[in-house]
């Protein structure tokens, strides 16, 4: 995690970091008050607890949707799963060029430093760092780890660009992408997975133009330095292929004057990356404005200076070999490791990949790399000496085979434990929507039956095992749940009564009272209906605020019958049928609710004329 701050540079929050991809999760908390212990922790104000009042798991997301597709680079190692949760088939579609790219077999040593100094020695023996080596993209798995290797690339006396989630790298992400396939340059990433990016070879003139384009148009003044401030840092000269030419520097400074006379002092910088998007993403169109025709026009020019230098550069690098791919750990999933090695022999280009393990990683250790670690000190392997044998492929292999099984157990069994709690949330879902669109007439049959149901619970509450009725009893809890009947209600007048006759009596009772407050209410009401409407918006509160005690009391549920696994009892049986008797009483209070604080209201004195 990290502090989050203001404007004004005081410590405002929390940021969980996906260790995953390395971003702070904007939005997101822990729950169960772990995050308010670490605002403590850190002396940061104790926000309030978060409740949750509604949740859902993607599985039960995507499967309300009646047609689902989608595509992916990595599905085939998920098909089965793909296939049994979704009814999907996957379906390969083969490359539109054969694929260029060698995969090295993973190479381990006994520590983590000795891996790591492994990777630095390869990186040096490629060129990386060198004008006229191989691009280098190494990627790691924690934001920690890439800083550690970038520090020690720059210890061998190579510049290593760093992309992780400090803001500083974050909002530099296209820049330093547009240039991780050129000649010699090592980019350091925390899990390229998920980023979406492509590596061109020799590196991406497009991305290249957009932003020389964006740094003419700051200095111009096209928008004010407090919102260029928020814009990522203009790079340094050398960054681009080529200095422009006098021609070229004229283009921009003219679409430059255009755009400040169309927009004047207004501009704001997501008004300026609109404008650059609609400039260099989209096709020309009759209705563009003067300002977008030559800002296109510029960006096309600075486009055509670099683009045949970039391509004189591409050669080189696939004469070199390509984009050599360098992971630093095995992922959870295998997928992950195929996304990594993926940036790598894009469209039919060369390239290579190779992961630089050790038995230190947490994939040993957790998974079983004990027999591993004693084998090598059988052999008295040395900490420097790599192990490329078969058995330890297999091995990693089948730890990671194990790792994947494991979390696909998992996700089954969520899936299993939200099915049930999915049939709950659709009952409550589709009552909540009538009574959201019922009329008014609807909403009081509703109360009516309400009104029932409850005298009928507290009657049934009150009989013993023979039959007998505690008349002060119910009188008690009448009065507790509807104090305006109490008063019209004598022990004397159900005294001897069975059951049935007592709630019968009661229930008349409480209808005859009813009634004359609603006749009461609307006569003095501005607007008809109006008992209706509090009704509806007391019910949907009560309704919203007991399925979200219920959400946490499943969630406790699930956390606890886990442990009956242990003894050898079906938990997801145990799970349905606790739950089953927990929904049962959700429904009871969330009638008893809506009950109680209608007829609080119903007996409350009226306002104080002013």
């Amino acid at each position: 995690y990290t502090a989050l701050s203001d404007a004004s540079g005081d410590e405002s929050g929390i940021g969980i970091i996906d260790s995953f991809t390395g971003r702070v999760l904007d939005g997101r908390r822990w729950a169960d008050g772990l995050h308010q212990s670490i605002e403590a922790k850190e002396g940061i104000d104790v926000s309030q607890r978060s409740q949750v009042i509604a949740k859902v798991t993607y599985q039960s997301l995507f499967r309300q949707f009646s047609r689902l597709s989608g595509m992916t680079g990595t599905a085939m190692s998920d098909a089965a799963e793909l296939e049994k949760i979704y009814d999907l088939i996957v379906t390969p579609v083969p490359t539109a060029l054969p694929v260029a790219r060698r995969d090295y077999p993973d190479v381990c040593f006994k520590t983590r430093k000795a891996a790591n100094n492994a990777l630095l020695k390869e990186v040096v023996a490629v060129g990386g760092g060198k004008p006229d080596g191989r691009p280098c993209l190494i990627g790691t798995t924690s934001v920690i780890q890439s800083e550690q290797i970038v520090e020690a690339l720059a210890e061998e006396g190579i510049k290593a660009e760093l992309l992780n989630a400090s803001p500083e790298n974050a909002a530099r992400e296209s820049e330093i992408i547009a240039q991780a396939g050129r000649a010699g340059v090592v980019t350091v990433a925390t899990n390229m997975a998920g980023r979406g990016t492509d590596i061109l070879l020799g590196g991406c003139p497009s991305t290249m133009a957009r932003i020389k384009v964006r740094s003419v148009l700051l200095d111009e003044g096209v928008i004010s330095k407090e919102a260029a401030a928020v814009l990522p840092p203009t790079p340094d000269e050398d960054y681009f292929p080529c200095p422009l030419n006098e021609d070229v520097e004229f283009a921009l400074k003219d679409a430059a004057v255009a755009i400040k006379k169309a927009k004047g002092d207004e501009l704001t910088d997501l008004d300026l990356d609109d404008i650059l998007t609609i400039a260099t993403d989209t096709t020309e169109s009759e209705e563009d404005p003067d300002y977008i025709i030559k800002l296109r026009d510029a960006t096309e020019a600075v486009k055509g200076l670099y683009k045949p230098i970039l391509e004189e550069e591409k050669e080189t690098v696939i004469s070199n070999g390509g984009l050599y791919v360098m992971g630093t750990n095995r992922h959870e999933s295998s997928r992950i490791d195929g996304q990594l090695r993926g940036r790598s022999g894009r469209q039919g280009d060369p390239g290579t990949s190779r992961f630089f393990l050790s038995f230190q990683d947490d994939m040993f250790v957790i998974f079983g790399g004990d027999g591993l670690t004693k084998m090598l000190e059988t052999f008295r392997v040395s900490e420097d000496m790599p192990v490329e044998a078969p058995q330890v492929t297999k091995a990693l292999d089948k730890v990671q085979r194990a790792v994947e099984e494991k979390y696909e157990e998992i996700r089954e069994q969520i899936l299993n434990f939200d099915e049930i709690l999915n049939g709950q949330r659709s009952v409550i879902y589709k009552r909540r929507q009538k009574i959201l669109f019922s009329s008014t007439e609807e909403i009081m049959e509703l109360m009516d039956q309400y009104n029932r149901d409850t005298v009928a619970d507290i009657v049934k509450g009150q009989t013993d095992e023979k039959g007998a009725v505690n008349i002060d009893k119910v009188l008690e809890k009448v009065g507790q749940f509807f104090p305006p009947v109490a008063n019209v209600i004598d022990a004397s007048d159900i005294s001897g009564m069975d059951e049935d006759g007592v709630a019968a009596f009661v229930s008349v009772a409480v209808e005859e009272v009813f009634k004359s407050k609603v006749e009461e209410l609307e006569k003095k009401a501005e607007k008809p209906g109006s008992l209706a409407r509090s009704a509806s918006y007391i019910t949907l509160v009560s309704m919203d605020n007991a399925w979200s005690d219920h959400l946490q009391n499943m969630e406790d549920l699930k956390e606890g019958v886990v442990f009956l696994k242990y003894m050898g009892r079906d938990i997801v049986a145990e799970y349905q049928n606790e739950a089953f008797k927990m929904f049962q009483g959700l429904q009871d209070k969330m009638r008893f609710n809506s009950i109680y604080s209608l007829w609080q209201s119903l007996a409350a004195p009226p306002a104080p004329s002013q």
